[in-house]
């Protein structure tokens, strides 16, 4: 399987977050995306670039076998109105691999 490393730019992120036992709790994931959707979070964040939105794992305890935080959100352009129950996240100048794979 082949992929790529490529850095993107900064950006921010606003939305919910849920602390995960392990990239493996997929009761809280399932959970926290039951919320987004139920709550409509994604209409409520001002600001969004766009409707895309974006599962970041961050704050890990020590790699995906351990603790973590998941925010479930969207990218927008600024960040003077966080709303009620979210957070904001800046992601400095990600590296994110791509996968390819023969379908």
């Amino acid at each position: 399987m082949s992929y790529e490393i490529e850095t993107y730019p900064a950006y921010d992120l606003i939305g919910i977050e849920a602390r995960l036992a392990s990239g493996a709790d997929f009761e809280t994931i399932q959970a926290l995306r039951d919320k987004f959707i139920k709550n409509e979070s994604l209409n409520n964040i001002t600001h969004k670039i766009n409707d895309d939105f974006i599962a970041l794992y961050t704050d890990y305890e020590s790699d995906y076998s351990a603790g973590m935080n998941l925010v479930l959100g969207a990218k927008v352009s600024a960040v003077d109105d966080i709303p009620k129950g979210m957070v904001h996240k800046h992601v400095a100048e990600p590296k994110i691999r791509t996968f390819y794979c023969k379908r």
